[in-house]
């Protein structure tokens, strides 16, 4: 998955959907709340929700992905 995200989306919550493609061939949809956060430094961002199709239908996950803030200053300024 690739994320792009700027100042706003810091703050935003969203939903949407992402598609798990798993090894042995079968996939899991999660229809998902985003949430982004910035800890110490690093950005993480959250998707949670239920799984609406495929492999643990009906079943609750978190997706977590934690990157750096490359430049922690950016926000700061009018045009983030």
């Amino acid at each position: 998955m690739t994320v792009t995200l700027d100042c706003l989306d810091l703050l935003s919550t969203t939903t949407g959907t992402q598609t798990f493609h798993w090894s042995d061939g079968q996939s899991s949809t999660l229809s998902f709340t985003r949430t982004v956060t910035n800890v110490n430094g690093q950005t993480v961002l959250t998707l949670a929700g239920p799984i609406t199709a495929g492999v643990f239908t009906r079943k609750h996950a978190v997706f977590t992905v934690v990157e750096p803030v490359l430049n922690l200053t950016a926000c700061q300024s009018p045009k983030g």
